[in-house]
């Protein structure tokens, strides 16, 4: 067990400051997208289905599969869960106990 722990500090040493687990994870996806077209299709649909959650209708292509596009996407991703955690942390704080 404590090996793994010092492996993942050890990694997140390597990536720096100047990188977030998102950032790795869409230079991940992009590579993986470029490995086969069964992948990139797959992606396809995984970011189609963020950017509805996100509420953007934009239509995505396999040219879109690159490391900035998928960056924006799980931007985009991540500041919508950010807004309804916050309003229903919110709400559940206004509810009486």
């Amino acid at each position: 067990m404590k090996g793994r722990f010092y492996t993942a500090v050890v990694a997140q040493a390597a990536i720096g400051t100047t990188l977030t687990i998102y950032d790795v994870i869409a230079q991940k996806l992009e590579d993986i997208a470029r490995m086969s077209p069964v992948y990139a299709e797959q992606e396809l649909g995984l970011l189609g289905c963020m950017l509805t959650f996100a509420g953007n209708k934009k239509a995505v292509k396999a040219a879109d599969l690159t490391y900035t596009f998928i960056r924006w996407v799980l931007r985009l991703t991540l500041e919508r869960l950010f807004k309804s955690a916050k309003s229903a942390i919110q709400i559940a704080s206004a509810v009486p106990a």
